[in-house]
């Protein structure tokens, strides 16, 4: 009897085995390691489907970086001359070893001073410069500089649109000034444009003030937009209380050091954005910029 009961005893513990390695078998096979690999790690690249917008720190001074979804790059304005360094440091953590192409907004040498320098060390598809005639490229002649480097201009003038990148998942560039030239104040004849990706925009005002400012909004254009590059490196002779009332901005951009340069960036202009509810960031602390993320939908933000 009690062989019989051995014997039983074995065969429960084989049966319980069994279904044990069943059970654990099922287990194993629904947490088994992903082992794709992860090609997003170490690389600075925006994912396929991003468009990114560094507002390069050089001071008072603009350069924008513009990376479209297919890894064309676009700058907006140049820095001045002495800028080079601080740019070419952004452009080799990008990765960036040719530019598809530059827009100046105006030819003052904090916007255009150092247009020549980069069209020496990179490869340039094309810039792309106002087609009003306008006194501050007696400043930096950008055409002149363009031409004797090989690289095409081409003039833009108000209701053009650019697409940048692969069709169907490009950038539009809207140009939405100057609407006509101004003899008096070099500065409102800068170009403006609005970057649109998805339902994401970006506004770029050059160094505009409020004679142009006005000019935009009663021409009806669509304004709105995510992120808002102030014009005139945040001074209060520009981005008045109604503008920011028709871009609604969350973020903004002011070209400025207000710890290297005193008188930059009015502090009442701090007031007026904090009392927007706009996120504002400066040309200055110990870092190299701020990219600006767009997936289409919405806006995330990275300082490096």
């Amino acid at each position: 009897m009690f062989q019989y009961k051995r014997i039983w005893l074995i065969l429960l513990s084989c049966a319980l085995f069994l279904t044990g390695m069943e059970g654990c078998g099922s287990r194993m096979e629904q947490t088994a390691p992903d082992t794709t690999p992860n090609t997003s790690q170490n690389s600075d690249s925006p994912s396929l489907g991003e468009t990114v917008l560094t507002f390069i720190h050089v001071g008072k001074g603009d350069a924008l970086l513009l990376q479209v979804p297919d890894g064309g790059y676009y700058m907006v304005d140049t820095g001045k001359k002495k800028d080079y360094e601080e740019i070419q440091q952004v452009l080799e953590l990008k990765g960036v070893t040719e530019l598809q192409g530059i827009f100046i907004s105006h030819g003052h040498r904090d916007h255009a001073g150092g247009l020549e320098r980069i069209l020496e060390e990179y490869p340039v598809e094309r810039v792309y410069l106002s087609a009003h005639r306008d006194a501050s490229f007696e400043k930096v002649d950008a055409a002149a500089v363009a031409e004797e480097q090989g690289v095409a201009v081409e003039k833009l003038q108000l209701g053009d649109v650019l697409t940048l990148g692969e069709e169907g998942q490009g950038v539009q560039v809207e140009v939405l000034g100057p609407a006509q030239p101004d003899e008096e104040n070099e500065n409102n004849n800068s170009l403006i444009l609005r970057v649109v990706y998805g339902d994401t925009a970006f506004l770029l005002m050059g160094d505009t003030e409020e004679a142009s400012e006005e000019r935009l909004m009663d021409s009806g254009a669509e304004l709105e937009a995510d992120v808002l590059k102030l014009g005139h490196h945040g001074k209060m002779d520009a981005t008045s209380e109604e503008l920011l009332e028709r871009v609604k901005p969350s973020y903004g951009i002011v070209t400025a050091n207000r710890e290297k340069e005193e008188g930059s960036a009015d502090p009442r202009m701090a007031e007026r954005l904090r009392d927007a509810r706009v996120q504002v960031f400066y040309s200055e602390g110990k870092i190299r910029g701020v990219d600006f993320i767009s997936d289409g939908t919405k806006i995330s933000v990275k300082k490096y």
